[in-house]
């Protein structure tokens, strides 16, 4: 092994009490503030959350730090101390004193820490090796290299054993995975088309000692979410990646490769089950997970004990679900990180750290309901995160000694790690309390939009044996294509919650081709297109500038709301009218941006709250007319240009 001698790197104190106060401010905090976090420091900052009557304490200084995964240890096994990463290094964290400081520099990834000493795993980015940092001395050690491409997440109960996932690209079977450019989400579609391509996949461990690497798993399955359970020194959960609804996703196997097993199978009386985002109980026999029977419509934080085969479910509404949950049932808590109205759920108020305590309202299974025991959750908001952008997510933790849950947010700006004060130390100024799941209130439904497509003219008469292609935005796959019948309407199709662009081409040139982006759910039921029809006086009119020419200059939109409020992290698509040339751009806080106009004019789609606002941009409206009826409106290229969105 070869060693690595450890640098200590003190932080220089920034003058930031004033741009705090700037963000602090907006978010209508009580804020104090402790200097800044050096060696010898007290909390950065801390103030009371007025809506929910929580303190928050900032943990970290450095914009861009994060806590580890929702799943992973990141706590001392004493509780005392935790680790976290940024961009130029491990920090170490007292939970006493909230002081911190630098354990390992440079461009690394922490992993885990061990259960019984005082040892954070971390990888480095520029090689395949493994390290492990002492907190208590900050000596740094080398222990071994992992196979390439390959990926640590876990360490097991004795601390003898770490174990990851990788895909063979040696395999002959195997593809790189290629996502075609111009579509929404390219993390999402390259996840789709890694899922379709079936990689040949290793499930591995690494001997600590030895640095030995065991293959325990070879499949043609994506391997992902690889956590040993913190009791059982052999025992590891581990998931199918892809898709929730097209996977059996939570599985368990013995490091030896026997008792290979699922734990939760789909029910095939179903449609649109999923299961995920799994962690472990403390107890180390039981794995939570977030459960949705169906899809979108009923959500449980569902518990399975790999012991007893006993399960159960606890049950809560849209507004109460987490993207992620953690917490053990002995303790009586468990936490969640809320979500967006873009999420599973699509929440309406579900921007919370929450706090969820389980109670059970009946003591036999159900064999209807999948032999679970039935219970419902109770909800209590911890922290507003109104501002929190949910691309990055929270990944809540939830301290050993059960005093704070620990996230990151960018509710600042920055990206920062945070403490909240399980107990609450005022009254809030919101009406948001505790809140139970009512069971009486659930009805069974369905989270897949069965939608019909009709499609009209300028006048609306509908038009017969238009030819309707949808394609899915999120991944870039095409969903299908569809013909209208006598009355302008589609068969009905089954659409997922998802943004959907739809093309129309009517028959014997009745009408231009027409081009649409829309989101097909939560809003189920006929969706009217509007064809325009065909103009060879607008089709001129967008061919005035070429695509080269506009491309060449920027230009600034502000997006505000009918109250002229900034509307900050807004999705949109700037795009030719045939949509060859197209570009997708978010507003910053401010709720501004420059973008590139692909064509004079170009077409802007915004999408808010699951509603989309179509407007053209041009030099000259005058020339930019459209008899295209979904438009709002023309908007005049200025500097900057301002665009109001109508009132609900």
């Amino acid at each position: 092994m070869s060693r690595i001698l450890a640098s200590s790197v003190g932080f220089k104190r920034r003058a930031i009490g004033l741009v705090y106060c700037v963000f602090a401010c907006t978010l209508g905090h009580t804020l104090t503030t402790s200097g800044s976090q050096t060696s010898n420091s007290a909390p950065l900052h801390s103030w009371i959350d007025q809506a929910t009557g929580h303190r928050i304490i900032q943990l970290s200084e450095r914009p861009g730090s994060r806590g580890l995964y929702f799943n992973t240890t990141a706590f001392t096994p004493d509780g005392r101390k935790m680790v976290y990463g940024t961009e130029n290094g491990i920090y170490v964290l007292d939970m006493s004193t909230f002081k911190s400081h630098l354990l390992a520099s440079g461009a690394v990834r922490a992993i885990v820490m061990a259960h019984r000493s005082p040892i954070v795993y971390y990888m480095k980015h520029s090689d395949q090796a493994v390290y492990m940092a002492n907190i208590n001395t900050g000596e740094l050690m080398q222990i071994g290299t992992i196979p390439a491409k390959a990926s640590i997440n876990t360490i097991n109960a004795d601390d003898t054993l770490l174990a990851g996932a990788y895909v063979d690209t040696s395999d002959p079977s195997y593809t790189e995975p290629k996502v075609s450019s111009g579509i929404k989400n390219s993390k999402k579609a390259l996840e789709r088309v890694r899922f379709d391509s079936h990689p040949p996949t290793i499930l591995f461990t690494y001997n600590i000692q030895s640095a030995a690497v065991t293959t325990i798993l070879h499949t043609n399955n994506w391997l992902n979410h690889v956590v040993f359970s913190p009791t059982d020194p052999s025992l590891l959960m581990y998931c199918h990646e892809g898709p929730w609804n097209e996977v059996d996703r939570i599985w368990t196997i013995r490091t030896d490769g026997s008792s290979n097993r699922t734990i939760h199978k789909r029910s095939l009386e179903m449609a649109k089950e999923t299961a995920g985002h799994e962690f472990w109980d403390a107890d180390g026999k039981t794995i939570w997970y977030d459960l949705q029977a169906p899809k979108g419509q009923a959500f449980y934080l569902a518990g399975y004990n790999t012991a007893t085969g006993e399960r159960q479910r606890y049950q809560m509404d849209r507004d109460q679900w987490s993207i992620h949950f953690n917490g053990d049932l002995e303790s009586g808590l468990f936490a969640g990180d809320g979500a967006s109205a873009f999420m599973a759920a699509s929440a309406a108020n579900g921007q919370w750290i929450e706090l969820y305590r389980p109670h059970m309202i009946g003591t036999k299974s159900s064999k209807s309901k999948g032999g679970f025991k039935e219970g419902v959750l109770e909800s209590e908001p911890l922290v507003d995160l109104s501002k929190h952008d949910y691309n990055v997510e929270p990944n809540i933790q939830i301290s050993p000694d059960h005093k704070y849950v620990v996230f990151t947010s960018n509710m600042l700006g920055p990206t920062y790690v945070f403490a909240v004060e399980i107990a609450q130390t005022a009254q809030p100024k919101s009406t948001t309390t505790k809140h139970t799941f009512d069971p009486s209130t659930w009805t069974v439904g369905t989270n897949t939009a069965l939608t019909t497509i009709q499609v009209v003219d300028q006048s609306n008469s509908p038009i017969a044996n238009a030819l309707v292609i949808v394609k899915s935005l999120d991944t870039g796959a095409q969903v299908g294509q569809y013909l209208t019948g006598q009355d302008g309407t589609t068969q009905q199709i089954s659409l997922d919650k998802d943004l959907h662009r739809f093309t129309i081409a009517c028959p014997n040139n009745a009408c231009s081709t027409t081009i649409r982006e829309m989101f097909t759910s939560p809003f189920p039921g006929n969706i009217v297109l509007h064809a325009k029809t065909s103009s060879a006086e607008t089709a001129a009119a967008v061919t005035a500038e070429t695509a080269e020419e506009a491309s060449s200059k920027k230009t600034t939109i502000v997006l505000q709301d009918a109250n002229h409020n900034p509307l900050p992290q807004i999705q949109f698509l700037v795009r030719t009218e045939d949509a060859a040339n197209e570009s997708w751009y978010k507003t910053s806080l401010n709720g501004s941006i420059a973008v590139k106009l692909p064509s004079d004019p170009s077409v802007v789609t915004f999408f808010v709250n699951w509603k989309h606002y179509v407007y053209k941009m041009a030099s000259s409206c005058s020339t930019a007319t459209s008899d295209d009826s979904d438009v709002i409106s023309c908007i005049q290229i200025g500097s900057p240009t301002l665009v109001t969105l109508p009132a609900q």
